[in-house]
């Protein structure tokens, strides 16, 4: 997820984990996967 940072970085913030919650983490799996 590298994209330019907008003015709301919250807001983007909060979207990546929105969807990082939605998909299965790999973390769980791997946790060695960054």
């Amino acid at each position: 997820m590298t994209k330019s940072l907008p003015k709301s970085t919250k807001l983007s913030w909060k979207s990546d984990v929105s969807v990082l919650m939605t998909i299965p983490l790999p973390k769980l799996t791997n946790p060695f996967a960054c």
